[in-house]
């Protein structure tokens, strides 16, 4: 008798075995593929705008953008509070033009996305009006004790912001910024490096800026405790001035 063509059940049984084990093998390094698309669109998103703070920096002798100034009227979506509620807000929306005394240095406020924090939106108004508007925190002036010794001891606190000639390790944009993936407090400002998945490359670690302009991958670590958290190292290697940054909350 003549042989019929096909497969039989069980030959069928051990493709399908064969194409799910396929899959299983290969959807990870695909998600790792298209995770790695995203840092690379997160640190050209960080260059863009340190590209829009060094021209700010040449306007204003070299100091990079702070959170004073005042707002022209934006119209439509007007932010509450001059140029915004949150210093990061207030710092980002000079940026792009929300300043009386300065013309725009960015105009795209996409640029403010991570591509890997997909609760993030672009603002619809040209500037960034909520805290969703914006995933990328900023590293504010510091505050710089100073004692002048006398018969009187004089104590004197300076705020001393970033600049092109800051430390070239200091970090200026990070992007690690959802409020539930830091414990912040004060208007935003880090009191931790510890790193959650609520964060925008979840526990893997974070995008860098740096004053000097380079942008690199900073590898979150694992500690004694179980919690990944951010490297304070310099030279690069991690954030030595963390406690400076702020989120947008």
């Amino acid at each position: 008798m003549e042989k019929e063509n096909g497969f039989t059940l069980i030959e069928l049984l051990v493709v399908m075995a064969i194409v799910v084990i396929l899959f299983g093998v290969l959807l990870p390094a695909l998600s790792r593929a298209r995770e790695q698309a995203r840092r690379g669109v997160c640190i050209s998103n960080l260059k863009q705008i340190y590209l829009g703070i060094r021209m700010y920096a040449h306007d204003y002798d070299g100091i990079f953008p702070d959170y004073s100034g005042e707002a022209i009227d934006p119209g439509e979506g007007e932010t509450p509070n001059g140029l915004g509620d949150t210093y990061v807000e207030r710092v980002y929306n000079k940026l792009l033009g929300l300043l009386q005394s300065g013309p725009p240095y960015l105009r795209d406020p996409g640029l403010f996305l991570c591509p890997s924090q997909k609760r993030d939106k672009k603002s619809p108004y040209g500037w960034i009006q909520k805290p969703e508007h914006c995933s990328y925190s900023y590293a504010l002036p510091i505050s710089v004790t100073k004692t002048f010794p006398g018969e009187v001891e004089v104590i004197v606190v300076e705020t001393v912001p970033l600049s092109v000639v800051s430390q070239p390790d200091s970090a200026v944009l990070v992007d690690k910024q959802r409020p539930d993936a830091i414990n912040t407090s004060n208007n935003g400002v880090w009191t931790s490096i510890e790193l959650t998945v609520e964060n925008n490359h979840k526990t893997d670690g974070v995008n860098v800026l740096f004053v000097e302009g380079s942008a690199h991958w900073i590898r979150a670590y694992l500690d004694a405790d179980g919690k990944y958290k951010i490297p304070t190292t310099g030279d690069y290697k991690g954030i030595p001035n963390w406690n400076t940054l702020y989120n947008n909350y």
